[in-house]
């Protein structure tokens, strides 16, 4: 490598590291004050995550960032996190210009009144939550690794499904969590909280793993979207009617129980590993 190569490298690491941004929702990087939506209200941040992201002034309840839902899963201090570091490789439809540090999902373990887990959350903030290949690999990582150890896996999911950018990498990186959630099977506990509109891929692999809980109003389990219903079969219908909370736990059985916000739902999934073996 001559000098002229070498520099015009180094201004493309540069461009690179420029064009890296790091996800806003977690607690070093959030802004120090949010309005609330219902009541319109300016809140301080760190007031309101004492206050379990609910709005001191109406009780409206804040939807709670990837981080945050690991963090309050899991006992204070002990969750690891894995690859927060990581991006996409995609290079299509401009992406090489879009980098965003944990690429959609926080991973590592952590534990549950002193019992170890493996969980990984989605973050809906970063492209949607979409399944890239970097994102695939970080959940498989994981799952791989609780499955040696025989330890559960939960996964907090909220996503759109397949980062179409991606096309073929993003479908592969779905059949390696579906082959996961197979093998481990009646292997160790493996355990959905739906906590985002969460569709296509993103509802196939909850679909087959233990357990599956919901979170009422905003939690979301269909193959497609109402308007790609409307636009092929002419029938208009609400989210709810076709994958809410109440559809699931009632009559399509697909999920197991439903909690009214983040909050509650975190707490009584904590409560509910106390059952198992």
């Amino acid at each position: 490598m001559d000098l002229k190569e070498w520099f015009a490298s180094r201004k493309q690491r540069k461009e690179l590291q420029e064009n890296i941004k790091l996800p806003l929702p977690t607690e070093d990087y959030c802004a120090l004050w949010r309005q609330c939506f219902q009541c319109q209200e300016l809140l301080y941040t760190k007031d309101l995550r004492a206050n379990q992201q609910v709005c001191p002034k109406c009780q409206y309840h804040f939807r709670v960032g990837a981080l945050d839902r690991v963090e309050q899963l899991l006992d204070e201090g002990s969750f690891v996190e894995y690859d927060r570091f990581m991006v996409h490789r995609c290079t299509n439809f401009g992406m090489e210009k879009e980098h965003y540090y944990t690429d959609a999902v926080v991973t590592g373990h952590g534990k549950i009144k002193g019992r170890p887990v493996y969980a990984y959350s989605q973050d809906f903030t970063i492209f949607g939550g979409s399944l890239s290949e970097t994102h695939s690999k970080k959940i498989c990582k994981i799952m791989d690794q609780a499955k040696e150890v025989g330890a559960p896996v939960i996964g907090m999911n909220d996503s759109g499904g397949a980062r179409i950018h991606e096309g073929v990498d993003s479908l592969f990186g779905y059949a390696e969590i579906f082959k996961r959630n197979v093998d481990s099977s009646g292997i160790i506990p493996q355990i959905s909280m739906i906590m985002g509109p969460c569709a296509g891929g993103a509802v196939y692999s909850p679909a087959i793993t233990d357990f599956i809980f919901m979170v009422e109003d905003t939690s979301y389990m269909f193959i497609t979207g109402p308007d790609v219903v409307k636009t092929v079969l002419s029938e208009v219908v609400t989210k709810e009617e076709l994958g809410g909370a109440s559809i699931h736990t009632t009559k399509s059985g697909v999920a197991h129980n439903k909690f009214e916000n983040d909050i509650v739902a975190i707490a009584n999934l904590r409560r509910f590993m106390d059952y198992i073996p």
